[in-house]
């Protein structure tokens, strides 16, 4: 690693900072991963823990790990009809081939495994291949902190040299990183270049009920492409009016009412074209720790440094 660090520091420093993470087997398959890691590959990794915690995943056996992410694998097929039992084992075993061929397994021991997690790998394939990101949710489904995991990963990813990183929020949150700059106006994203601009509740920052700023809505579009840079925008399903909608090239979907969306706009005809048991005639039923991408549930990490309602008081 960038400083030298033994398996004692490496725990130490997991255990101040997010203790819950990893089971202490858990960090030290980690920490002997990145080791070998380091040696195969002559790249040197810095002991960054949010950053570890965001990129990988300890699940304690098949079972722990298929309560958040689906499978192709059949159980029915390794059902034994003779016992009328199920062939854990080699199901199991497929489960994990199945992991395999998608991303990469550390094992812990017999049954528990890590995984770099498949938020890391789409997030590098859509902000690479997809100008304007859509994050759509209804109120407290944790839509922010998703498009957070995403502003996040732009920050531990990406090059300061060659990058830069805008945020914009209506409820004037600023993000405290060296690496963001905070904008408060269209005015200042038009001067945004070479970088991704994640925008917090879009719509009190482009004026969707006046039809006057459209034009220049239209503009900053138009104007972002060649300017170089990449927008994520964060809203609720009416903010996504027919516009808005059309704009957008790659959708992460939470929690949201289906009979909120407005009639003809493209993420409603996505939502309602959805065949998974979690979505109902009028919701989308979502765990707050997920989100959906295309056809699957992913697991969405919790970020508390960046949750403005954290600190809130109860009223009641």
């Amino acid at each position: 690693m960038k400083e030298q660090i033994s398996f004692s520091t490496f725990y130490d420093r997991f255990m101040t900072i997010r203790p819950d993470n990893f089971t202490y087997n858990g960090l030290r398959s980690l920490y002997d991963y990145l080791e070998e890691y380091e040696e195969v590959t002559d790249i040197e990794i810095e002991l960054d823990v949010i950053a570890l915690c965001c990129e990988y995943n300890e699940y304690s056996d098949i079972e722990d790990y298929l309560k958040y992410y689906d499978t192709d694998v059949d159980k029915e097929d390794y059902l034994d009809p003779d016992t009328d039992c199920y062939d854990t084992d080699d199901f199991n075993e497929a489960v994990l081939e199945e992991i395999s061929n998608k991303t990469t397994i550390i094992k812990v021991n017999d049954d528990g495994f890590i995984i770099q997690l498949y938020w890391k790998m789409i997030n590098k394939q859509i902000l690479r291949d997809n100008a304007v990101i859509g994050v759509v949710g209804c109120e407290h489904s944790g839509k922010s902190n998703l498009m957070f995991n995403i502003l996040d990963y732009t920050i531990h990813n990406t090059d300061p040299r060659t990058t830069n990183i805008y945020f914009y929020s209506y409820s004037s949150k600023v993000i405290n990183n060296k690496r963001v700059i905070n904008v408060s106006s269209v005015k200042d994203i038009n001067a945004c270049k070479d970088g991704f601009i994640f925008i917090d509740e879009f719509k009190f920052l482009f004026q969707l009920d006046n039809r006057k700023f459209k034009g220049e809505v239209d503009k900053l579009f138009n104007f972002m492409f060649h300017q170089n840079c990449h927008l994520v925008l964060c809203g609720t399903e009416q903010q996504y009016n027919k516009f808005i909608s059309s704009k957008v090239k790659a959708w992460y979907i939470k929690e949201c009412n289906i009979k909120s969306f407005i009639n003809g706009s493209m993420i409603k005809d996505i939502v309602t074209g959805i065949t998974k048991d979690y979505v109902g005639p009028e919701v989308v039923k979502i765990p707050i720790e997920k989100y959906y991408f295309k056809g699957n549930l992913y697991q969405c990490p919790y970020l508390p440094q960046y949750d403005v309602k954290k600190d809130n008081k109860k009223l009641i």
